[in-house]
């Protein structure tokens, strides 16, 4: 019996991390760095807590959603209630043509959407949206400007402070137009009419960063309330995660989240397994192997492949059967009778034309282009069986 090593040790270490894993290895999350998750400058957590906790105000709540948007508004258009607030602030990608088949109708029936496109990829438009965001010349706005250039929503003056590389341009169909934030004669962020519903853009997530909501006082957190408009209608506040997590390349992290992290960790198990029991000698030492016998087997061996891989047995037939001849000391051609073949048929216990025949028949069968494994076998079977009946000492 094996005495535990070291090595034991370690590979039940591994064996026993393994069956926790599902237990301690984290769910890998977007690694967008703009998510409502991140606590980065351009991250949106602090814009998640302002909601959460201006929310309460009114007995709204606020949450994530990771499911896709066609499912989630798929929900929503069978409830008989007033639909949520659904927050795209800054995601790592827009909406595919898929999903805005899913998201105008459910605005047009009521809901309202807040669109906040990504600062360093200033571009929108859609097609029922009668307004775009273009490129424009970055600016960046300090608090002394901004109480000269910066028009808000705001009751008050505040300290604010802005950012943006756009800029919105309206169509002439827009109606129930409200402008939201204007720096100079650049329309940032305007609200639209669509349907029963309304949709609410900002040419730049600055606004919605935890850079912007840190800054200064409460004036940045109370425009960035106000610009979403929850609280007038006492909605929900969905902040959207699923594109998100779709909008960034992920090949590793895909393995760890459901529906493959159970089967990734599973299959990693049974590999451990399976790499513990390669590594231990099952019984003991195999002896060395004696060099010449070593040999046999080899050439054996490589016959055996060639012939496996041709998938011909004549060439083999007639090997054996000129072999034999040889052995035999009869002539190269069985046609006839030969002299020998009286001994042969005697040490073998046969007639001489039951010999005969056996020879013809696979002599016959050598000549052929191509022969079958098995009918090749069977010759050579016969004529061994001959052979070892002729050999002194043997029966």
């Amino acid at each position: 019996m094996m005495r535990p090593t070291r090595i034991d040790a370690l590979w039940l270490l591994a064996l026993l991390a393994l069956v926790c894993a599902p237990f301690w290895v984290p769910r890998p999350e977007s690694g967008y760095a703009g998510n409502s998750l991140s606590a980065d400058a351009g991250g949106k957590l602090a814009f998640y807590r302002l909601l959460e906790s201006a929310a309460g105000r009114y007995s709204g709540q606020v949450f994530r959603n990771r499911e896709p948007l066609e499912r989630l508004l798929e929900d929503w258009t069978s409830w008989s209630y007033v639909s949520p607030v659904l927050c795209l602030p800054g995601t790592a990608r827009l909406p595919t043509k898929k999903e805005w088949n899913s998201i105008l109708p459910w605005v047009a029936s009521g809901g309202r959407l807040v669109l906040a496109v990504p600062e360093d990829a200033p571009e929108f438009a859609q097609a029922g949206i009668p307004l775009r965001v273009t490129a424009a010349t970055g600016v960046s706005v300090g608090p002394a400007e901004a109480r000269q250039r910066l028009k808000t929503i705001l009751e008050e003056p505040a300290e604010l402070l802005w950012i943006s590389r756009g800029q919105i341009e309206l169509e002439a169909e827009a109606t129930g137009t409200e402008k939201l934030v204007q720096l100079d004669e650049s329309l940032q962020a305007v609200r639209v009419a669509y349907g029963l519903g309304d949709v609410t853009v900002l040419a730049s997530d600055f606004l919605l960063t935890n850079q912007a909501l840190a800054f200064g006082d409460q004036g940045m957190a109370e425009l960035a309330w106000l610009v979403l408009g929850a609280e007038e209608s006492y909605r929900d506040i969905v902040v959207d995660e699923s594109l998100n997590s779709t909008g960034v390349p992920r090949v590793v992290g895909l393995l760890l989240v459901d529906p493959l992290r159970p089967v990734t960790l599973q299959l990693l198990l049974v590999v451990l397994i399976f790499a513990w029991r390669g590594s231990r000698r099952s019984g003991p030492a195999l002896p060395a192997a004696i060099p010449s016998r070593r040999n046999i087997t080899d050439h054996t061996d490589a016959v055996g492949q060639m012939q496996y891989r041709t998938r011909n047995g004549a060439p083999l037939l007639r090997e054996y059967l000129q072999q034999l001849l040889t052995t035999w000391r009869l002539p190269a051609s069985t046609e006839g009778e030969s002299p020998g073949l009286h001994a042969i048929a005697a040490r073998a216990g046969v007639s001489v034309e039951s010999l005969q025949a056996v020879l013809t028949a696979a002599e016959s069968a050598s000549r052929e282009k191509w022969l079958s494994r098995r009918s090749a076998a069977a010759h050579i079977t016969e004529l061994a069986r001959l052979r070892r009946a002729t050999v002194p000492g043997r029966v």
